[in-house]
């Protein structure tokens, strides 16, 4: 388990553009919503609640190859400098 705290979150949506709906559509379906690290590293096919990750963790980049659905204790215990408000709508 993994612990993080509130002051280590920076809430920074300056640089973040609005994905392609039909972007975000996709990586929501390709993925089956199953977080890929987990999927992965765990060969945990479970089906997850989280968010769509910027792989290179840069939020002005919504190309599609540069998108995945991540779990959030994914998010919250690898890249924690990067949670933003939008962890508050959980894609369930």
């Amino acid at each position: 388990m993994c612990a993080t705290l509130e002051s280590d979150i920076i809430w920074d949506m300056a640089a973040r553009k609005q994905v392609n709906p039909l972007v975000e559509a996709r990586v929501l379906i390709q993925s089956a919503r199953r977080c890929c690290l987990c999927f992965h590293l765990n060969h945990d096919f479970s089906e997850k609640e989280g968010q769509i990750g910027h792989l290179d963790h840069d939020p002005a980049n919504g190309d599609e190859d540069n998108l995945a659905f991540l779990c959030l204790l994914t998010i919250v215990c690898t890249i924690p400098e990067r949670v933003s408000t939008r962890t508050t709508k959980l894609t369930k």
